[in-house]
């Protein structure tokens, strides 16, 4: 039963156009139907660059970055806030060999 445990990770992912899924194209769409509610918050002559830049902001985040091909930047995103606001990342202190005397 145990190589059943991670079944995820090898079915398919359903995949729209350039490796984008319909999670990540329906993610972007919210959020620049998000940005045009609010442009009315912005100067007026801001009001449409507001627009086009928080599409391919959101279009950068969902895409996958060269280093870690697994994961996309808004997942990447999600880890380091988790890490570091949640306090679940601690740094480690290094090991310094002045500190250690031989007597």
């Amino acid at each position: 039963m145990n190589e059943l445990k991670n079944v995820s990770s090898i079915r398919p992912k359903r995949e729209v156009k350039f490796g984008i899924s319909l999670f990540e194209v329906m993610f972007v769409i919210v959020v620049t139907v998000i940005a045009a509610v609010l442009r009315g918050l912005v100067y007026p002559l801001f009001e449409y660059p507001f627009v086009i830049l928080t599409f391919l902001n959101a279009t950068y985040l969902v895409m996958k970055p060269k280093e870690n091909p697994t994961l996309n930047h808004l997942q990447m995103f999600k880890l380091v806030i988790r890490r570091y606001l949640f306090k679940e990342y601690v740094g480690y202190k290094t090991i310094d060999v002045r500190e250690f005397r031989e007597e």
